[in-house]
């Protein structure tokens, strides 16, 4: 760490722990002293016009009775970036350790009147800029400056003021080792109004207020660093109320469309201001109380999360909304309303609180209980208390994509040839979604293409064949379709005992204790057999054991990349035992 000796104005370093010293926050502006300006003599950075500020930051220092202060413009080298990310990320410490701070607001003229009520104050940049978010909460003592370096007054004395300007709590500029007892969906509102140069970091600025550490990689855009950020916070917290941001970003994707579980810039929690953390024991006590049937294996990890490579894995107390179809409403291990401090933190009970929900759509899915968030119904406002309408479930929230837009993804070409089937006496009907075209050669091989390609995140029924033999009634259905999910997607087919029409084949698709996804899916080459068995009361049924009365139809499915009919043999066959 360099620090700036208040007398010499020279660069002195410290390994070790460093003397006392005072710490500026400041907008920076043209003609700021750098680091290797500040190690020319005096005569050369006087001519620099940020060497003003410099010489009246020492001067109040030496007021102080401090040797040394540290500015950020001079004393960090930036021309290194392993110093420069170290720097950054120490930020918050440095400023936190420092006697003192000396916040400079070069817009703010002291002749406006330096009361409470100065407008001037109230309308310094120095309140919306990104990196003085830190500034303000990590020192203990801090002094407000006007242009010419008169005192406006310390960040005590001015806590309601400030509190107004900035949608701070109180607490937390009174009492700055309170900072981590407020939920990281609070501190995130507090940046949501906020802007800084360089994307990247509006993410790097508020690592020490979430007391993460990350590395710094200029260029890779705002969206991935914060989500960087928010990953970083995750591995460290189990505060859910890092989901419960609101605000759907203008010019982005439509409210509608399913989201992932993180933000994409603290903007999103701008309305989550009033967002307060459950206390974990509380949390678990009230859900083991109220939600006894399902509590084998979930209340353990009630409090348990963590992001995956696609998303992210979470136990969430929900309920189906009863006028949205595959619409979930999920309740927050957080609340709004009333909190206390009560020495060790700000209390809450769920029963005075109201709870915070967030609303899921429920994703077509092989897998697991796949969902994406959406934003259309946050209107609702949430609900106004805790009931014991739900249910406790380990669910999947699907990550969005954080660089470009998922792209269209071509349907499979399906190959159906029926060999040995109608000499056993049944009759195929084939049933075909539209758009779907078929190409049937004259050795009886049918071809089946789909015009239309999927969109993301869609499962399709490319066709339905019932396959019945009339002198007994027997009777089952395959379907054949495609998906197109970042997990689990692909071709598939799905074989059951009797006839389903269309509505109940999507039923039965869509719910996947119904499928046997483990052996179903298929990529593109690859063939599966089903096969379907007479039971001893007479019912036809998929899979189990060889039996008396059973008999086995083989179906083969093949997905083609070339739209020309191959010549495959015995792609539907019945077998009799």
């Amino acid at each position: 760490m360099h620090l700036l000796k208040a007398c010499t104005r020279q660069l002195e370093e410290f390994s070790h722990k460093p003397p006392a010293y005072a710490i500026l926050s400041h907008r920076w502006r043209h003609g700021e002293v750098q680091f290797d300006d500040i190690r020319k003599d005096d005569t050369a950075c006087s001519l620099i016009p940020g060497y003003a500020k410099i010489e009246r930051c020492c001067a109040q220092a030496v007021q102080d009775g401090l040797e040394y202060v540290w500015i950020d413009t001079c004393c960090i080298d930036k021309r290194s970036s392993a110093v420069l990310s170290e720097s950054l990320n120490s930020m918050f410490a440095w400023y936190r350790a420092a006697h003192v701070c000396y916040a400079y607001l070069d817009d703010v003229s002291s002749d406006e009147g330096l009361d409470e009520e100065n407008a001037g104050f109230e309308d310094s940049e120095w309140f919306a800029r990104g990196w003085t978010l830190q500034e303000l909460l990590a020192p203990e003592t801090l002094y407000f400056f006007a242009r010419d370096w008169t005192m406006i007054g310390s960040k005590i004395s001015l806590a309601s003021t400030v509190a107004r300007i900035t949608g701070i709590h109180s607490d937390a500029l009174l009492y700055p080792e309170r900072l981590y007892f407020f939920s990281i969906a609070t501190r995130m509102s507090w940046a949501a109004r906020r802007r800084t140069t360089k994307d990247e970091d509006m993410a790097y600025s508020l690592m020490g207020i979430f007391d993460v550490h990350m590395p710094i990689i200029y260029g890779e855009g705002g969206k991935k660093a914060f989500s960087r950020l928010q990953h970083e916070i995750i591995k460290v917290s189990n505060d859910q109320s890092i989901f419960a941001w609101r605000t759907h970003i203008p010019g982005r994707r439509p409210p509608s469309t399913p989201l992932g579980p993180l933000a994409e810039s603290p903007v999103s929690f701008s309305r989550s201001s009033a967002i307060h953390r459950i206390s974990p024991d509380k949390w678990t006590q009230y859900w083991t109380e109220k939600d006894q049937a399902h509590l084998q294996g979930t209340i353990p990890h009630l409090l348990e999360f963590a992001m995956t490579n696609n998303g992210l894995n979470i136990t969430l107390p929900m309920r189906e909304l009863e006028d949205h179809k595959d619409i979930f409403e999920a309740i927050l291990c957080c609340c709004t309303g009333p909190v206390v401090w009560n020495g060790n933190g700000y209390v809450v009970e769920c029963e005075k609180a109201k709870p915070v929900c967030i609303y899921l759509k429920k994703l077509f899915s092989p897998h697991v209980q796949h969902y994406g968030r959406i934003l259309d119904l946050d209107h609702k406002g949430g609900i106004e208390r805790f009931d014991s309408g739900y249910v406790l479930q380990d669910i999947h929230l699907s990550q969005a994509n954080m660089t470009t837009p998922r792209k269209e993804i071509t349907s499979p070409n399906f190959v159906v040839q029926y060999v040995r089937v109608l000499e056993a006496g049944f009759i195929p009907k084939l049933n075909v979604a539209p758009r779907c075209v078929i190409d049937e050669s004259g050795d009886g091989t049918a071809l089946l293409r789909m015009e239309m390609p999927l969109e993301p995140d869609q499962c399709l029924t490319v066709a339905r064949i019932v396959v019945q033999r009339p002198t007994d009634g027997e009777c089952f259905t395959v379907a054949l379709g495609a998906s197109s999910f970042k997990s689990g997607g692909g071709p598939w087919v799905y074989a059951t005992a009797g006839e389903l029409d269309e509505g109940q084949v999507k039923e039965a698709v869509q719910n996947r204790s119904k499928m046997d996804w483990a052996r179903l899916p298929l990529r593109t080459g690859d063939v599966v057999n089903v096969t379907m068995r007479k039971t001893n009361s007479g019912s036809v049924i998929y899979g189990g054991n060889r039996g008396d009365n059973e008999y086995k139809v083989t179906l083969i499915v093949h997905t083609p990349t070339s739209r020309e009919p191959p010549k495959v043999k015995n792609v539907l066959v019945y077998t009799p035992t």
